[in-house]
């Protein structure tokens, strides 16, 4: 009975496809359009990594550093030229270099000019973003994609729960630096600093990934 057990509990029935797969070792999974999610829970209920072991132990006692950078803090660190980008935006269309050399995100750069180089008969078009962008406080740096991501992000009920769908609708669709300030403004309530910039979250809502 022991064995039974045993087998019940560690193998599992798969179909005839599926083993010829692993078998061969062919990928069972794939996708052309890369996805990122995006946490807009409040701020006391967002779930953040803590960074590695070996680098917690060389910190500071009283340091608060102790989480890995996401795709928020990576935003709010975003250069001054891309002050008027929303969350949205700024996670489906821009990719971190990990680990690149400066040689590495040069020819990153050269290629990407390379690429947006127009025929002699036609106009050039107008570059919306930069190639490469150099995030503030030394977080180094981010590249822009060539195909736009796909938005994932958890989506709140606006009759059961509507502070926090408002509160995801103004992270996401509108600018901001301070989350906490400039997300309510001078108002008491999410809902009424939506209000206030429907036009701005209706805008960049309407031409984004579906989520």
């Amino acid at each position: 009975m022991k064995k039974i057990r045993s087998v019940f509990l560690t193998h599992r029935e798969v179909s005839a496809q599926e083993a010829v797969f692993r078998l061969l070792g062919l990928t069972m999974l794939s996708c052309s359009v890369k996805r990122v999610f995006v946490p807009t829970d409040l701020p006391d209920s967002r779930v953040r990594i803590l960074k590695p072991s070996r680098c917690l132990e060389i910190l500071d006692l009283d340091s608060e550093d102790v989480y890995m950078t996401g795709i928020i803090q990576r935003y709010i660190a975003r250069p001054s030229s891309l002050d008027s980008m929303c969350l949205a935006d700024f996670a489906v269309e821009y990719d971190v270099c990990y680990n690149a050399t400066a040689s590495q995100i040069a020819d990153l750069a050269a290629h990407d000019d390379e690429d947006d180089v127009q025929p002699a008969d036609e106009p050039p078009a107008e570059k919306q973003y930069n190639s490469v962008i150099s995030l503030q406080n030394d977080m180094g740096k981010m590249r822009h994609r060539k195909t736009r991501a796909i938005l994932m992000c958890h989506k709140f009920s606006q009759q059961n729960e509507p502070e926090k769908f408002y509160h995801a609708e103004l992270m996401l669709f509108t600018a901001w630096r301070d989350e906490e300030h400039d997300l309510l403004g001078n108002f008491e309530t999410y809902s009424s600093s939506n209000e206030s910039h429907n036009e701005e979250i209706r805008g960049e809502g309407s031409i984004l990934p579906a989520i």
